[in-house]
């Protein structure tokens, strides 16, 4: 009866190793990046991101966002500039609506420096700004209390 109980508790525990293993072993899909004003940001390809909205967001948000995912997730620097590669249109990756597609590679992406004279929320292939300058806007709106 002991050598049942033996057996038992083995091929338990080979099962475990066995089902950990295999889930490990799962190829892991995307999961979209969650800037912090809630827009997922999620890639297009190695040089071009894209930020989804699905709830109306303002022009602020997506830079927001892709100051967000270039900082966090691409490693840019403070200075590096963001660019607009692609206009407001539907999403490439998920089915959330609206998408806005930003890269930090101009030439990667082959995107060329949109003129002067452009407004924040025309989303003109090529508008860009630092990453600093975008992640400004995620502080618009929110009240600000100092620390005492």
């Amino acid at each position: 009866m002991g050598l049942c109980f033996g057996v038992y508790f083995f091929v338990k525990r080979v099962m475990q190793i066995v089902l950990a293993l295999s889930i490990v072993a799962i190829p892991q899909t995307g999961h979209a990046f969650a800037a912090t004003n809630g827009l997922s940001v999620e890639p297009v390809n190695d040089a071009v991101f894209e930020v989804n909205d699905w709830r109306g967001s303002p022009a602020s948000a997506f830079w927001c966002a892709a100051a967000n995912y270039a900082r966090r997730e691409l490693k840019a620097d403070w200075k590096r500039r963001v660019y607009i590669a692609r206009t407001m249109g539907p999403s490439v990756t998920s089915n959330r609506g609206s998408a806005v597609h930003f890269t930090i590679d101009q030439d990667a992406a082959g995107v060329a420096t949109a003129g002067a004279g452009s407004s924040l929320g025309s989303f003109v292939v090529g508008d860009n700004m630092t990453v600093q300058q975008a992640n400004s806007y995620c502080h618009v709106g929110k009240p600000f209390f100092p620390r005492y």
